[in-house]
């Protein structure tokens, strides 16, 4: 409960886990010389995290995990500003008064900071909650969940061990470290909404049209512009284009990026790497008419080598498949 409740709940706890960083390191950070360098980085993302970011959203988020954190987290002991309010209190308190709710506030409490300054985001509701949250769960609940881990880590070895003894002829669960894991479906594009259909795949020509729209995240290299506007694909063309990313029905999760795909010859075919955004829920439902990995294409990984980087000496030690 403390985990959702401090790292994964409130966007208003992530924020004040940044400020708090600076308060707990300031004399090092001015000893060193990088205060301002850390304010300066932390003033740059706010404009980012501001960006989506919904108060109202945040604070119902806030106050019912903050009543249920309250239900299951008072036998075990509480933060002190948790023993004196309710959770609609706080909510209050925090959402009308802390700076890390609000863009300007948050800037200003940036500007001209020095121990005077540090001290008043000491008192803000929102930097105590947090701090005091903190402050209990490295304490009292980070060491008991180390020593239960370590325990159950050695009890599990002696249980693995004596159940593949006893019953050697049923079956196991499999060793996902020395194991392959595999995911199996078809390249195909899909259509999350009324009026909204993806293709199966993208081209060069998607990455010069979002250059084209000023965004840094797209920036490219003049001389890959050049190479693209060339369309000296070679051998990696399919139907005159180069493909560059396709998508398809796997179900991957959280630690397959990097992983191959392979066609049913077991060729490699490109690297996965990312979902559509229609598909992020599939860990907890998987819709088989929406949900789609993205897959880079080994011919354009091949192509950034051979046509642009020049390392053609690489691609030749390899075996194409046609």
């Amino acid at each position: 409960m403390a985990v959702e409740y401090i790292f994964i709940g409130p966007e208003m706890l992530r924020l004040a886990r940044n400020f708090s960083d600076i308060m707990e390191n300031y004399d090092k950070l001015v000893e060193t010389g990088k205060l301002e360098e850390e304010i300066e980085n932390l003033n740059k993302g706010l404009d980012g995290f501001f960006k989506n970011y919904d108060v109202g959203v945040d604070r119902q988020i806030f106050e019912l995990l903050t009543d249920e954190y309250l239900k299951q987290m008072n036998e075990i002991g509480l933060p002190n500003i948790l023993t004196t309010t309710s959770a609609s209190a706080l909510t209050k308190s925090i959402y009308n008064k802390s700076f890390l709710v609000d863009i300007e506030d948050a800037k200003n409490a940036l500007k001209k900071v020095n121990k005077r300054v540090i001290k008043k985001w000491g008192r803000d509701p929102g930097m105590m909650l947090f701090r005091q949250l903190m402050e209990k769960f490295e304490v009292e609940t980070i060491p008991g969940v180390r020593e239960f881990q370590g325990r159950m880590d050695g009890i599990l070895k002696v249980y693995v061990e004596g159940k593949q003894e006893m019953f050697p002829d049923a079956k196991h669960w499999a060793d996902a470290n020395g194991t392959m894991r595999i995911t199996y479906g078809q390249l195909e594009g899909s259509a999350p909404n009324d009026g909204m259909e993806y293709a199966d795949h993208t081209t060069t020509a998607g990455i010069l049209q979002k250059h084209a729209t000023g965004n840094p995240d797209f920036d490219l290299l003049p001389d890959l512009i050049e190479t693209y506007k060339k369309k000296d694909f070679g051998p990696y063309a399919q139907d005159g284009e180069l493909w560059v990313c396709f998508t398809g029905s796997n179900h991957t999760t959280g630690g397959n990026s990097g992983s191959p795909v392979i066609d049913a010859n077991g060729n490699l075919m490109g690297l996965n790497f990312d979902r559509s955004w229609e598909s992020t829920m599939s860990d907890y439902m998987f819709d088989p008419n929406r949900c789609r990995n993205i897959t880079v294409d080994i011919r354009y990984v091949l192509w950034v080598m051979d046509k642009y980087a020049g390392a053609t000496h690489l691609v030749k030690e390899m075996k194409l498949v046609n």
